[in-house]
């Protein structure tokens, strides 16, 4: 999340952004928001937007003050997050019907 109407925050999102995939993983869900839509601004809906295509990620604007942008933003990441854990515990299950095969000799 940054600050529309500040450049400076906007400039930090890729510190954030790079950080999180250097210390987490690059498939952590996530998406960006500009907040203070309500206010003058320093960073246009264009230069976010290219931001959060470079990361493939979804942009949202919102004003918390003005309650714009908050549901849709909170629910797009909350479905990111249960799509993904539905994906992991479909890709932790084992497949019981299948045989193993094996390099070993071992019987036992």
């Amino acid at each position: 999340m940054f600050d529309v109407t500040s450049k400076n925050t906007f400039n930090k999102v890729t510190e954030w952004i790079e950080s999180v995939y250097d210390n987490i993983d690059k498939s952590v869900n996530m998406v960006l928001i500009g907040n203070k839509v309500d206010l003058p601004r320093e960073v246009s809906s264009t230069d976010a937007k290219k931001l959060a295509e470079r990361y493939n990620i979804k942009y949202f604007e919102t004003s918390a003050k003005e309650n714009i942008g908050i549901n849709e933003s909170m629910i797009e990441l909350i479905s990111q997050v249960v799509n993904s854990k539905k994906q992991k515990e479909e890709n932790d299950k084992i497949d019981i019907t299948k045989p193993v095969e094996s390099s070993s000799k071992c019987f036992c």
